[in-house]
């Protein structure tokens, strides 16, 4: 069984290796280990924009925000935002000056708390892979009393459990797989079915559950998908 710190310890660690390095690759958007192109990127968050609909009246909350990529192309787009990384040395990375709206935090997500019905939008993306299911359950149950009535979270870039053999698909990938799945170490993290959080968000009180696969232009669109859940 994979060992529920093994992520906390990976990205404290690469955090401080990576911070000097180009922004993508901090966070590891990388094809071929070349950081993906600016353009790949623009459309990335066009993709998320879509789905979240941002106003100018919103309380964003991203999680797993790593170097805050995400959280500085939304900042102009809303009101206040708080963005969450357990790497102290990419959180930092983040310009207060620039960003004046952005809340940095660093934390391991599995601890935080927030007065309920705080944010109108939650936003994890490449980043609910880190946690095990049950921590996932947790998680979305403390989000689900976080969002406002009519508040979303966007779950995205998400292992397809469906597709797992699609990623390890060659004998030098099952090699590794097996040799780490025996060592508590991953390449990827948890895979999650698509019906693991349609029926989680029910269970949970959500009113709403969408399935949205990838669009093709994506890096990993050949074994990942999103999902947006709405309050």
């Amino acid at each position: 069984m994979e060992k529920s710190d093994y992520w906390i310890d990976f990205w404290k660690n690469y955090g401080k290796e990576s911070k000097e390095d180009d922004p993508q690759k901090q966070v590891l958007r990388t094809i071929n280990q070349d950081s993906i192109s600016e353009e790949l990127w623009k459309f990335t968050v066009k993709e998320i924009e879509e789905q979240i609909e941002p106003n100018i009246d919103d309380r964003l909350l991203e999680l797993c925000c790593g170097n805050g990529l995400i959280s500085r192309y939304f900042s102009p787009l809303c009101k206040h935002i708080t963005s969450v990384d357990v790497s102290e040395d990419l959180v930092a990375l983040i310009d207060k000056n620039q960003y004046s709206n952005i809340e940095p935090i660093v934390s391991d997500i599995r601890n935080l708390d927030f007065t309920d019905k705080v944010f109108s939008k939650v936003i994890i993306y490449a980043g609910i892979q880190y946690l095990t299911l049950s921590e996932s359950v947790i998680l979305l149950e403390k989000v689900f009393r976080w969002l406002k009535p009519g508040g979303c979270i966007f779950l995205g870039d998400i292992p397809n459990y469906n597709k797992k053999w699609e990623f390890y698909n060659n004998s030098e990938r099952h090699f590794i797989y097996f040799k780490n799945l025996k060592e508590g170490k991953s390449i990827v993290g948890t895979w999650y079915e698509p019906s693991f959080f349609k029926n989680l968000s029910r269970v949970l009180g959500f009113r709403k559950s969408i399935f949205l696969p990838q669009n093709s232009k994506l890096i990993y669109s050949n074994y990942r998908y999103d999902f947006k859940l709405i309050k």
